[in-house]
């Protein structure tokens, strides 16, 4: 949006045609090539252009993957294209964010607005569409159509989101629109169920024009509307295009407020949900849904689930959890989900005197971590993608204090540190203040206090109405006692 036009020499240039080319960035022999996902419509005479073209990516969560995002200007004739702007998005970061969108400023003026959301996995919908007896009030008509979709800004805001913008057809009142597939995932929020298919969406038919589009009519559906409504039926020949288009009995109508009135039909031509994959649990019919994005067979590369679980002495009733009908982590995180790290870490004598090479808390003199703080640094800037305050308690155990064994005190200057290298600093910091390594390793009372955080987060966020996820993460040689 607020896309900032590139001035030349000539003394008129047509109105700015922005489209968007997305490149998956990837680092080769200390260099970092581009590959480009694809390139998205050419939009006309705008500088808030709203791109309809998805770009699917095979990300794995926890895998850094970047996206380079360039914004051309097609309108120039001659080939000779102006680069409006790029900037550079982490996928993770992108999803860890409420709703899924990020935005970022371009030098020469202007945001590049990207939403990441994740493949449900429910199939493709194939569409064809038409209308009849369209009333405008230009006396030539080029119509085309948009899908729309109701979602949530990161400030909250419920908005109609494009998902699909049709070709026009040029001077009609009844056109006849090409055949589309689409990932049903893009039209339904969440994972797939039949109560899913009752979620609405909207159809928008408008004139095409070179100053300004105008809106028609549209009509609120839902998917199991499409399929009523259908002319022609599964197994029919979806070829032909000859067909009489005067049976207007399962025609929608299509309305136009100020005042409210008709002022056309939306025809469904044809209407089938193909290619449901069996893994995903959809629940939709079968023969009812199409081609769902492709999943590896790889358990890491599958969506992580967090689920809850008791530890020690730390009771949770069955009451407070209720089915999430398939919901998993990156559906909770854009939805808004905050997130919360509570980092324990084992100084207990079984990993060795730290003076010594040989121990596992040994700190090397050549710059390179040792096996805690590698661990710490990969598994805490995976979590620190999705925790937004970058805060974090840190607790050490297995250690005594000024003589007295404790199996959970506070590690750092302060009770929260700030970011991943704050964790590292704190779990130097330790090793100054004159702890003695000790034993037995007992894991109870640190799973206790991150209990008692996790309730008073969870409560307070009930309170106002948000929701908050605690994750304590252990860092130990693995000889737990209890």
């Amino acid at each position: 949006e607020d896309l900032e036009e590139i001035e030349d020499d000539e003394d008129s240039s047509p109105p700015c045609c922005p489209y968007a080319v997305v490149s998956r960035l990837v680092d080769e022999d200390d260099s970092q090539n581009e590959i480009v996902v694809g390139k998205s419509e050419v939009l006309k005479r705008t500088l808030d252009p709203d791109f309809t073209k998805l770009f699917p990516l095979d990300f794995v969560l926890g895998k850094p993957m970047n996206v380079l995002v360039t914004i051309w200007d097609g309108s120039k004739k001659d080939g000779d294209e102006t680069q409006l702007g790029s900037a550079i998005f982490d996928v993770g970061a992108v999803l860890g964010t409420k709703g899924g969108i990020m935005g970022k400023q371009l030098k020469n003026g202007g945001v590049i607005m990207v939403h990441v959301e994740r493949s449900s996995g429910m199939g493709t919908l194939n569409l064809k569409l038409g209308a009849l007896d369209l009333v405008s009030d230009q006396e030539v008509v080029d119509p085309y159509f948009e899908i729309q979709k109701k979602r949530r800004t990161t400030s909250g805001e419920k908005i109609w989101d494009v998902v699909y913008r049709s070709v026009p057809v040029e001077d009609t009142t009844s056109p006849m629109w090409s055949e589309i597939s689409m990932d049903l995932g893009i039209l339904i929020d969440g994972t797939a169920s039949k109560k899913k298919k009752k979620q609405k969406f909207r159809i928008s038919v408008k004139d095409y024009d070179d100053s300004d589009d105008t809106l028609i009519g549209s009509c609120l559906l839902t998917v199991d509307d499409l399929m009523e409504a259908a002319v022609r039926g599964e197994g029919d020949d979806d070829q032909n295009d000859d067909f009489d288009q005067s049976n207007t009995d399962k025609a929608i109508p299509l309305m136009r407020p100020r005042p409210l009135r008709e002022v056309g039909k939306l025809l469904v031509v044809s209407a089938s949900i193909t290619d449901v994959d069996d893994s995903s649990e959809s629940g939709l019919e079968e023969g009812s849904s199409t081609r769902a994005a492709p999943e590896s067979s790889n358990e890491d590369e599958q969506d992580i689930v967090f689920e809850p679980n008791a530890g020690g002495d730390i009771q949770i009733s069955p009451d407070e959890f209720t089915p999430n009908d398939g919901a998993n982590f990156v559906d909770y995180i854009s939805g808004g989900c905050q997130l919360r790290v509570i980092v324990a870490i084992d100084y207990t004598a079984s990993n060795g005197d730290p003076r010594k090479e040989s121990s596992l808390h040994h700190f090397k003199t050549d710059g390179t971590l040792n096996e805690y703080e590698q661990c710490m640094k990969d598994i805490c800037s995976l979590l620190a993608e999705y925790d937004s305050d970058q805060k974090y308690p840190v607790y050490g155990f297995g250690a005594k204090k000024e003589g007295n064994l404790s199996h959970c005190f506070p590690v750092g200057e302060t009770n929260e540190v700030e970011g991943v290298d704050g964790i590292l600093e704190a779990y130097k910091h330790a090793f100054k203040t004159g702890i003695a390594m000790s034993s037995p390793t007992n894991i109870t009372e640190v799973i206790k206090v991150a209990g008692d955080d996790a309730k008073v987060s969870f409560d307070a966020a009930k309170e106002d109405g948000s929701q908050t996820y605690t994750i304590l993460t252990l860092f130990t040689n693995g000889n737990v006692h209890s």
